[in-house]
């Protein structure tokens, strides 16, 4: 799983998805949370962990 927040930048994500998840996943475009525990160097989120697909996204 691939995304690209705010900032632009295009880094993966570690689904820890069950065996119903996987067969079916977020569709693309989705707006998700993830967890992540630091940044790198170059400012992408470290360890990033898929955590779930939002319904409702502020200010909309």
């Amino acid at each position: 799983m691939s995304l690209t927040p705010s900032t632009g930048s295009l880094h993966t994500i570690k689904p820890k998805f069950t065996d119903a998840e996987h067969a079916t996943p977020p569709p693309v475009g989705s707006i998700i949370t993830y967890k992540y525990h630091g940044y790198t160097n170059n400012g992408v989120p470290r360890f990033t962990s898929f955590l779930r697909v939002r319904e409702t996204v502020e200010g909309e």
